[in-house]
């Protein structure tokens, strides 16, 4: 009987709202679901009856005004994201809602474009990346993958996370002093505004005040780094250079700000076509078993991808210009440069625009490289590894 009752409920249909720019959600679903897609920018569709399930994206906020205008019929949120502070959390529990994120779906990713910036900044300013030492704060996901990518660049580093020592054993993080020493941060942590381990404006006047940094790096959220302090830290030249892709009061990012960062760019670390699919086959996953649905079968990650590039384009070529052609970091930042100035009903859509519809890149990891290309810029090889 039991048997016979998870057939049944295997071929229930349910009805499933997804934000439409959710990597190919449409052909991950199992066939038992029916799809109907929204534009995020227009908000969630007004008519929700009979949904079952809701997929999102961290453009869409799920306040209190928004979980009460959902349908009873609701049991599902999920999103395509590492980072929940867009929901509250609280407010699904009451209402009984199932909730699943896609915590390290972009973990590589963001690793990929901190080692890419920080190399970008290295070839720029003459330094070299065996002399520095960067403080990681936060070791979580993205964390863990950036110290190990760094540190197969030669890079060493120091790891920051309280909350993590406290939950497991086997992890010592450094002290507050000593990652405070290091010549650059970079910032990996959730975006909490109370309790002990509070990351809002982590970053302050305070632990500035007395210190100098050659490089600040945030990935994590906007709102972890104290802008305006920052801002008067690099003026004053007790931080050298910032790097900044995600920003307080996103999508309306400061214009100042971003015209003195040394490399901006519109929340875009973790983009991916890896990590776009791995976040969407990770929602799926957790709807197919909230559902008791069959998970449908498929490669994790995808297949590798051929770069091409001709010896002749390297001629006179310097390895800033090769990593851009690779990694489209700087395209990223043309696109924000436009927006920088617009007012915030053109600046916003425009950010989120460059969010969703900007081609997606393929990760060093899954790339297929040329001989000639590794041989030459041995770091390149290192960014796969």
């Amino acid at each position: 009987m039991a048997n016979v009752q998870m057939i049944c409920q295997n071929f229930t249909m349910i009805t499933v709202f997804a934000d439409k720019y959710l990597y190919n959600i449409a052909n991950l679903l199992p066939e038992n679901c029916e799809l109907k897609l929204f534009s995020p920018s227009k908000g969630l569709p007004e008519d929700l009856d009979g949904a079952d399930a809701l997929l999102i994206r961290t453009v869409t906020e799920i306040d209190r005004a928004l979980v009460n205008r959902l349908p009873e019929s609701l049991k599902f949120i999920a999103t395509g994201s590492a980072g929940t502070d867009h929901v509250n959390l609280q407010l699904l529990k009451d209402r009984k809602i199932a909730f699943a994120d896609a915590a390290g779906c972009n973990s590589r990713s963001v690793a990929e474009y901190v080692a890419t910036a920080l190399l970008l900044w290295t070839e720029d300013t003459a330094k070299t990346p065996e002399s520095l030492t960067v403080g990681i704060i936060g070791k979580g996901h993205a964390g863990t993958q950036v110290n190990d990518l760094l540190q197969s660049l030669g890079m060493n580093t120091i790891c920051y996370d309280p909350p993590k020592e406290k939950r497991e054993e086997d992890f010592d993080s450094a002290g507050l002093e000593e990652v405070l020493s290091a010549d650059i941060l970079s910032f990996h942590t959730p975006l909490e505004h109370r309790g002990v381990f509070a990351t809002y404006h982590w970053l302050d006047e305070d632990k500035l005040a007395s210190r100098n940094f050659d490089l600040i790096i945030n990935t994590s959220r906007g709102g972890v780094i104290n802008e305006q302090v920052l801002l008067k830290a690099y003026i004053k030249g007790s931080v050298e250079n910032f790097i900044i892709d995600v920003w307080e009061n996103e999508p309306l990012f400061n214009d100042l700000i971003a015209k003195n960062a040394f490399i901006k760019t519109p929340h875009i670390a973790g983009y991916s076509k890896q990590s776009k699919l791995r976040a969407s086959k990770m929602i799926v996953e957790s709807l197919c078993r909230h559902f008791e649905l069959e998970i449908p079968a498929y490669e994790m990650e995808g297949a590798d991808e051929e770069f091409s590039l001709s010896n002749a384009s390297l001629k006179s070529a310097q390895l800033k210009d090769i990593l851009c052609k690779i990694h489209p970091i700087k395209d990223y930042e043309k696109g924000l440069k436009h927006l920088i100035g617009l007012p915030p009903q053109k600046k916003g859509p425009g950010f989120n625009k460059l969010r969703s519809e900007f081609p997606l890149r393929t990760e060093y990891k899954h790339l297929s490289l040329p001989g000639f290309l590794t041989k030459e810029y041995p770091v390149i090889k290192k960014l796969g590894s």
